[in-house]
């Protein structure tokens, strides 16, 4: 009835009158403390990309850069060349999926079924792991040709459709390292709070 629901309010403001200082702080603190937590589960959620082979990554970066080690060893400039293009990058990032869904696949075939690693990968279809391989390893040959246009004049990042590199200056080299370290650290960040300790 609204008289009783009148003197619900009102018996209701009394109590939250008597409750000391000190006990509101505590509960306004501890919802606090849940809403940050509540709120950093779903930022770990949002930017989590399941399946994505990092060490297909990093190897599609290393193969690209053995070009740079090979012309810097003959003296021989420019050092960035048919690897240091789209085509080239993309081409490494396949190579790349590929030969680490080899490994990945020769390695459950060794080690032991009731590693926790094994059992993992066991859990997924080879298609879908050739497939995220794949897509690991061409992000990775693209980016790698994105940033290093950024940065390298002697680049052609559109051949053999195009020459020069307009990006080359575009960003600063030190704010460009400065973002690439960021965006590392919250990677690393965000790994961690993923991870099942």
């Amino acid at each position: 009835t609204p008289t009783k629901s009148r003197g619900h309010r009102i018996l209701r403001s009394a109590q939250f009158a008597r409750t000391p200082t000190r006990e509101y702080n505590r509960r306004a603190a501890s919802r606090c403390a849940y809403e940050s937590s509540k709120w950093t589960s779903t930022l770990v959620k949002a930017c989590q990309v399941r399946g994505f082979w990092l060490t297909s990554f990093i190897v599609a970066n290393v193969l690209i850069d053995i070009e740079v080690l090979y012309y810097l060893y003959r003296h021989d400039p420019p050092i960035h060349r048919y690897l240091h293009t789209y085509l080239g990058g993309t081409a490494m990032g396949v190579l790349a999926g590929l030969l680490m869904f080899c490994v990945v696949r020769i390695a459950v075939r060794v080690l032991p079924t009731g590693w926790r690693w094994v059992q993992k990968i066991t859990s997924t279809t080879p298609r879908r792991q050739l497939s995220e391989s794949l897509i690991a390893g061409v992000t990775g040959g693209v980016t790698h040709i994105l940033l290093d246009s950024l940065m390298h004049r002697d680049m052609h990042p559109f051949w053999p459709i195009a020459r020069g590199n307009t990006l080359a200056g575009l960003i600063g080299n030190g704010p460009l390292h400065i973002g690439l370290g960021l965006i590392g650290s919250l990677g690393v960040f965000l790994w961690l709070l993923q991870r099942d300790w």
